[in-house]
């Protein structure tokens, strides 16, 4: 064979090696590229309101947003989905600080804008036992449900119990709920047999015994 025609040979198979191997490489490189592209925009769609922790005033959610509340003594309970907007959020507090007001549930939507006044802010009671600052007799007693209370698990359910002017307990049922994105309230009066068999299958949120405000 000419020397002329191997030579030839010689650098037609080595480009195609080149080429063979070029290709090889740029597909084997670009899959990493893609797999860390799929893990930033995972990284980018958290839950947007994940309980992180509080400071102050201030609840903390893990993917940076926060709620800064008028409240002393914040806790952070739950919250109760909607449909088309972000949560209402549960909380706990007090109007101000090292003062005899007791300690209320809130529920409140972040996007309606901050809380309103202590006039205008609805307080619900948080559960447990009160009694007469004066005498100690019971007044008023309550259980707070939240979660899957209900088919649509959105609402707060408190099974409570209070004392009338005539010296006799009431029992009634009061529900905070999410219909078409707003919150309903319902009150429901019970029997003392349907009182001591309520047991709704939800998150119980544990009660305080306390006297009543001044």
């Amino acid at each position: 064979m000419p020397f002329m025609f191997k030579s030839l040979l010689i650098i037609i198979f080595t480009l195609y090696l080149g080429s063979c191997t070029s290709h090889s490489q740029s597909d084997h490189t670009s899959k990493p590229t893609l797999v860390k592209h799929t893990r930033e925009l995972q990284k980018r769609r958290p839950d947007q309101w994940v309980f992180d922790q509080i400071k102050g005033q201030t609840i903390y959610f893990k993917n940076g947003k926060q709620f800064t509340t008028n409240l002393f003594n914040l806790h952070y309970i739950g919250q109760l989905n909607t449909e088309n907007k972000d949560p209402y959020l549960i909380i706990s507090g007090t109007n101000c600080n090292e003062c005899d007001e007791n300690l209320s549930v809130f529920i409140h939507f972040p996007s309606d804008g901050p809380m309103q006044s202590e006039a205008e802010q609805t307080r619900y009671n948080y559960p447990g036992n009160e009694r007469d600052y004066m005498n100690g007799q019971l007044n008023f007693s309550a259980r707070m449900f939240y979660g899957n209370c209900d088919p649509n698990n959105r609402s707060v359910v408190w099974l409570q119990k209070s004392l009338n002017d005539n010296a006799a307990f009431e029992y009634a049922i009061f529900k905070v709920e999410v219909v078409d994105d707003r919150l309903q309230e319902s009150m429901k009066r019970i029997d003392l047999k349907t009182y001591k068999s309520f047991r709704p299958l939800c998150h119980e949120l544990p009660g305080i015994d306390v006297t009543s405000e001044p």
